[in-house]
């Protein structure tokens, strides 16, 4: 009976560890045209980049245009110019002396431009493997004027087939002496829907606080439909319209509200040394009920590399209420900081 438990507890050992190296191979394979030959695992292609995880140099990033031929077994997402999307296994094949990516679909191969291709997504199998975090910190202090100001941001995303979810927050307080601290706090989660020829659907629910403004505050929830009408593999330009449900708590008491949605999103990225990524979304919000209140947000993010996942980040933002509470002095908060971050 012991011998028997003993051979058991053997095979399952030999099992697991079998597993476990199996899960760690990485048998993509890439040439580039200097006549390199790289051996590892596709982790993404966006904005004109491929990163690649290697076990000799860890995770590098290749131009997608220095590449010769890319193969892997494995499944993924290939999003085109066009907004059509596949699901499928890579390899090149050469037409007229030109790449195209041969997609594996139902035992039948079908031919991309490379030039035509704006994101390559791998479907992956673990949850820490689907996700993409950063964040950023920054301290400012003025001697002259005894202002401080502390700001903290971060986001994380999560992506499966088709659906993409994404949390994120940015906190900023500004003290200054013989005055209450401004205080801007904003969390939202979003979970966007991707649609045949790049429309999407996106459902959202978030929490801001904004003493600037008056508001002590603001729940939110709603939904949008858009298009992103610039789709290539260094810029996306995404514009959507919904509406939302809001609820403000103010020092003079809280409310119910209907709002339009409108917005629109911009991102260009250049892999050149240093990597520079600009970001910048702009959001309008016209009172439905009650009718006659505008509201405007303005977000623009610039970052650029440092070293691997190390960056600088210039952040400006502006908020504009037309009609905030009687307990605010002003109709509008900006502001600008710098901060350190980290990529995931």
């Amino acid at each position: 009976m012991y011998s028997r438990v003993v051979s058991i507890f053997k095979i399952l050992i030999i099992l697991i560890l079998s597993a476990v190296t199996i899960q760690a191979q990485k048998t993509d394979i890439i040439l580039l045209y200097n006549g390199d030959k790289l051996t590892g695992e596709i982790k993404e292609m966006e904005y004109a980049k491929v990163r690649f995880k290697t076990d000799a140099m860890k995770t590098i990033y290749i131009e997608w245009d220095k590449i010769d031929f890319i193969k892997s077994d494995k499944r993924f997402q290939i999003d085109m110019e066009d907004g059509s999307t596949w699901f499928a296994m890579l390899e090149t094949v050469k037409d007229s002396g030109n790449n195209q990516l041969a997609l594996i679909v139902d035992s039948i191969s079908i031919n991309l431009d490379f030039n035509d291709i704006v994101r390559i997504i791998p479907i992956k199998s673990t949850f820490w493997d689907r996700i993409d975090a950063n964040a950023d910190l920054g301290f400012n202090f003025t001697k002259a004027s005894d202002v401080a100001q502390l700001n903290f941001s971060g986001k994380a995303s999560y992506r499966t087939w088709r659906l993409q979810r994404t949390f994120s927050f940015s906190s900023s307080v500004t003290s200054q002496k013989d005055t209450n601290a401004a205080q801007n706090h904003n969390v939202n989660f979003d979970v966007m829907r991707t649609l045949d020829n790049a429309w999407f659907f996106m459902g959202f629910v978030g929490l801001q606080k904004n003493t600037s403004l008056g508001i002590d505050l603001r729940l939110l929830a709603g939904g949008s439909y858009g298009n992103e009408v610039i789709h290539t593999n260094t810029a996306v330009l995404g514009l959507s319209g919904g509406a939302q449900l809001t609820r403000e708590l103010a020092q003079e008491g809280s409310h119910w509200s209907a709002e339009g949605v409108l917005r629109f999103d911009f991102r260009k990225f250049e892999y050149n040394d240093p990597e520079i990524d600009l970001t910048s979304d702009m959001i309008y919000y016209p009172t439905i009920t009650p009718f006659g209140r505008h509201r405007l947000e303005l977000n623009i993010k610039l970052k650029w590399e440092i070293i691997s996942d190390l960056y600088w980040s210039l952040t400006l933002y502006e908020k504009y209420d037309s009609d905030p509470p009687p307990s605010s002095s002003t109709n509008n908060d900006y502001g600008i900081t710098l901060s350190f971050g980290w990529t995931y």
